[in-house]
């Protein structure tokens, strides 16, 4: 009877941390992408002689909120699709006709340390198409 009792116990304890464990991978949840990211942003449509990179950093709080610096500044909110994090905000710094327009960017996790991803920017008060890639640099 003892054992009945031990086995019955640990298969209880087995389910509450299964459980757990799949509460802590909703989709909801920001915190495999929360933290500092630093890499490149390019625009496709920066100059005449091709895409335009410069230096970006980009962080996440757990609550959403995200702030992009590259050439200026941008903030907005995440929402987690699927794998996918969908960022949504305005340029808040930089060229005077870039200033308030929408920022929208889709990036993919891959491993625990790389952002990519791709999206609508302003550069010089024209809306412009281009990629990111983004490197884990700290909490």
């Amino acid at each position: 009877m003892r054992r009945r009792g031990v086995v019955v116990g640990l298969v209880a304890v087995l389910s509450a941390l299964a459980t757990t464990g799949a509460l802590a991978q909703s989709p909801d949840d920001l915190r495999p992408f929360a933290g500092t990211w630093t890499g490149t942003m390019t625009a496709s449509g920066g100059s005449e002689s091709g895409p335009a990179s410069a230096p970006a950093r980009f962080t996440l709080g757990e609550d959403g909120k995200w702030t992009l610096r590259c050439q200026g500044a941008a903030t907005g909110s995440a929402r987690r699709v699927g794998q996918r994090l969908v960022l949504e905000g305005k340029v808040t710094e930089g060229d005077a006709m870039s200033v308030g327009r929408v920022v929208s960017l889709i990036l993919r996790l891959q491993g625990g340390d790389v952002l990519f991803g791709y999206g609508d920017s302003f550069l010089q008060g024209a809306r412009t198409g281009g990629g990111i890639s983004l490197r884990k640099s700290g909490g």
